[in-house]
């Protein structure tokens, strides 16, 4: 008698599976921004090539400066929490981009200062998510010498 595949399935908790979708939805929306970005700097801006090269500098300085320290931040905090933040400091950027864009008062220089901090909540928010998928996980994966070698 063999078993269904419905049975041997195995089936991810809940909270894995909220965060799975909560970080897809979350990382389209900053691929979108970050392809987006240098189309308006050219087209609304009028940016040259070293204008959209320190546009994406901007953008991407943050995981490159933050990553080690949001990661000991997240892990001495509530990482509900600091995601819960990282995720309303990255709306709240895009809405002012959005906001400045409407009211022709987007600068370059303000596209990049928003989009650094758009990344910031970038940053803060992938480290928390890779700690609670560590946190789920446990042991089983804190010894990855033992299974590899």
């Amino acid at each position: 008698m063999h078993a269904s595949p419905s049975s041997t399935r195995v089936r991810l908790p809940a909270a894995f599976q909220r965060l799975a979708w909560s970080n897809l939805v979350a990382q389209s929306a900053e691929q979108i921004s970050l392809a987006a970005a240098p189309l308006v700097a050219v087209f609304a801006l009028g940016a040259d090539a070293r204008g959209t090269g320190l546009l994406q500098t901007a953008q991407t300085l943050p995981f490159l400066l933050l990553s080690i320290p949001l990661g000991v931040w997240a892990d001495r905090r509530s990482r509900r929490t600091l995601m819960a933040l990282a995720e309303s400091v990255r709306v709240v950027a895009m809405l002012c981009v959005l906001l400045l864009l409407m009211t022709h008062a987007l600068t370059l220089p303000l596209l990049a200062a928003l989009g650094f901090v758009a990344a910031t909540g970038t940053v803060a928010s992938r480290t928390c998510a890779q700690r609670r998928v560590f946190g789920w996980t446990g042991a089983r994966c804190a010894r990855p010498s033992r299974r590899n070698g």
